[in-house]
């Protein structure tokens, strides 16, 4: 088979999620005929298929390749600082790689790429903590945008326009919060009132964090000093970082288990941090969500059956939650013996977190971490994971603190401390 018939079946098996095969496809083609556009589309396959690492390799030779141009050299680096960022902790590289993507010679930068581009670095500062730099990027990224629908929404493709809306309002609601923090609350407000009805979600997940579970000498845990920085960032923060960090504030000891993989970003992300004297238990069907959540059908973040390429150290249990716990809890220890130490909560679904915490409780006590990753931020969060967690507390009388919260990627991580289960 030639490199481009290899290169469309690629294409076709990840429109379809198929994505184990379209990454196979695509290294064939590359491996037939090297170029930089084949390199690309094997670092957008690897990078959609949770492969982080191999996807910046990528990303990074099809740049390097002679028959690279601007635009390519462009995109890769806008791809490559999501990357470290977000999936690999790199905030610093990130912020290079994005400075070099708006420094690309001969690609013709426009308000409205310039504006996406400043829109991701303000994410990146915020995470470190300067939100005044930040903010002055959401300022020219909002403007920018704004420009773009007044002048170029007629010739502009739909969902371009959607895109470009979306992200402007992001970026004020995610202003608004970085002047909180500053203590600059009335020009915060007004950004807040700017917004419409529909991104009501954005401000209520806000006002849940602000008003009942940061300490205010802490300032929110950032640690804002007088120069507006942060000592250190939570809001802002990728999944990464969040994961790194509710594994070390959990107990040393347990089960660590993740309840829904899709195609293994962050369970890979797990196990290499528990290590390979350390295991990981993850558990899914691999054919999406069983019922339908918002706007998403059931059977959406399908992995089309595929099971994900995973470390040694992963184990799968394939199936629904409610045929796959209650055999898995049955086969272990007692409780005293493998409490559970962290739980990674990806399901987003209402019913399918009341079924966790009802088959995991007795193992979850004083130290065991939980991270939820869609807790906030989604227009139904306060009917989702949030929902099954609270009534959880009360049915198995468990107390607990929250350590993080990240707006950015939706995510809260409880530690609980005492426990009637």
């Amino acid at each position: 088979m030639a490199a481009y018939e290899l290169s469309a079946r690629g294409a076709e098996m990840q429109q379809r999620g198929q994505l184990n095969g379209a990454v196979s496809a695509f290294a064939d083609a590359l491996a037939l005929h090297p170029t930089a556009d084949r390199r690309f589309l094997l670092g957008m396959a690897l990078e959609e298929n949770g492969e982080p690492r191999r996807a910046v390799e990528m990303y990074e030779l099809a740049c390097q390749s002679s028959d690279s141009d601007a635009i390519l050299r462009h995109d890769a680096a806008i791809k490559l600082a999501d990357l470290w960022a977000n999936d690999l902790g790199d905030v610093e590289r990130a912020i290079r790689y994005v400075d070099a993507a708006m420094a690309e010679e001969g690609y013709e930068h426009s308000t409205f790429s310039n504006s996406a581009a400043f829109d991701q670095k303000a994410f990146y500062l915020a995470e470190q903590g300067k939100l005044i730099e930040a903010i002055g990027l959401w300022d020219a990224a909002i403007e920018g945008t704004e420009e773009v629908e007044l002048v170029t929404s007629k010739n502009m493709e739909g969902e371009a326009v959607s895109r470009a809306v979306a992200r402007s309002h992001l970026g004020r609601f995610f202003r608004a919060v970085a002047k909180v923090l500053l203590g600059r609350n009335q020009e915060a407000e007004t950004d807040f009132a700017a917004l419409p009805v529909e991104c009501q979600y954005m401000v209520d997940s806000w006002k849940y964090i602000a008003a009942a579970h940061y300490p205010q000498e802490q300032r929110l845990l950032q640690g804002v000093q007088q120069n507006g920085r942060q000592e250190v960032g939570r809001l802002f923060t990728g999944p990464y970082t969040i994961l790194e960090e509710a594994l070390a504030s959990a107990r040393p000891d347990g089960l660590v288990c993740e309840f829904g993989v899709f195609h293994g970003k962050s369970i890979r992300i797990l196990a290499s941090m528990v290590g390979p004297q350390g295991s990981v238990d993850g558990f899914d069907t691999f054919e999406g969500i069983p019922e339908a959540w918002g706007d998403d059908p059931a059977g959406t973040y399908t992995a089309a059956s595929e099971i994900p390429p995973v470390p040694d150290n992963v184990r799968f249990h394939v199936g629904l939650f409610s045929d796959t716990l209650p055999g898995y809890v049955a086969s272990l220890e007692s409780p005293e013996d493998l409490p559970v130490r962290l739980i990674n909560v990806d399901c987003d679904l209402y019913q399918g977190t009341v079924e966790i915490l009802h088959h995991m409780a007795n193992r979850i006590g004083p130290g065991c971490v939980i991270c939820f990753d869609e807790y906030l931020m989604t227009q139904t969060w306060p009917e989702d994971e949030y929902k099954a967690f609270q009534e959880a507390c009360t049915k198995f009388g468990w107390e607990y603190e929250y350590l993080s919260f990240s707006l950015f990627s939706k995510q809260a991580v409880v530690r609980i401390t005492a426990s009637e289960s």
